[in-house]
């Protein structure tokens, strides 16, 4: 996954720009301890390259920072700690780490597998992958077409 091809997709909007290591380990840390999860190394990965993204209604969730607030308030709203927090009130449900979601569906993390999941909103599963590439370009793609 290169970052001109996400922000390409992104057309005009804008993206924020990657966590450093240092905001990497300190959300690591915070999910960890709220969670009682890794951050999978996908996911990391495509953070350090944008954290957080947002088009035509797909989003995956970012770790809010003082880029966000400044330049990209708009991503407030995907906020991954925030997220799981109310998915797991709500849901009474700790088995996903969700990553992010559409107006239909969520992405997540399953926990025992280690898999990348779309499933709906009701938690129905609807594809399961071995990596957060594989995940992201099937579910992106189904919102482009």
């Amino acid at each position: 996954m290169t970052r001109a091809k996400l922000i390409q997709w992104a057309l005009d909007d804008p993206q924020p720009r990657g966590l450093s290591d240092i905001e990497i380990e300190t959300l690591s840390r915070i999910i960890r301890e709220k969670f009682d999860i890794q951050i999978p190394d996908g996911y990391a990965d495509f953070l350090k390259m944008m954290n957080g993204f947002s088009f035509n209604g797909f989003n995956v969730y970012c770790y809010i920072n003082d880029d966000i607030k400044k330049n990209i308030d708009e991503m407030l709203a995907f906020d991954i700690i925030d997220a799981n927090e109310r998915f797991c009130d709500c849901a009474d449900n700790d088995d996903y780490l969700l990553i992010g979601d559409s107006s239909t569906d969520y992405i997540a993390y399953i926990k025992k597998t280690k898999k990348y999941l779309i499933m709906s909103n009701g938690l129905d599963h609807e594809a399961e992958f071995d990596t957060f590439n594989e995940m992201f370009f099937y579910f992106i793609n189904a919102t482009i077409e």
